[in-house]
């Protein structure tokens, strides 16, 4: 399980799924800063895809608009894909599952 907490780059949008069910995704930027000497440091930014489903999916598009922070507790989804060298890797995405969700403000 991963915990992020970041600010949502846009507004959630309510999408339905292949077989009915309602979902939509927050995008949502991470700032961490990462110290490169005694004096300098760097601010890096990740991005991900927060994947929420049903009544989670309604209420975030109810509640988020761009720049709020929220939080997430989801699991991250993996790609897995055979390379060139015929080799099966496995690669993390930037999405994750979110089981639990709040939008902090």
């Amino acid at each position: 399980m991963l915990h992020i907490v970041g600010r949502a780059t846009n507004n959630p949008v309510l999408q339905d799924s292949k077989n009915g069910k309602k979902f939509c995704r927050v995008p949502v930027a991470v700032n961490q800063r990462k110290k490169r000497s005694e004096k300098e440091v760097e601010e890096v930014t990740y991005y991900y895809d927060i994947l929420l489903f049903g009544k989670m999916a309604e209420s975030a598009v109810k509640q988020v608009q761009t720049g709020d922070l929220v939080s997430s507790i989801g699991r991250p989804e993996f790609e897995t894909y055979v390379s060139k060298k015929d080799k099966k890797v496995s690669k993390l995405k930037s999405t994750i599952h979110a089981e639990v969700w709040q939008v902090i403000k």
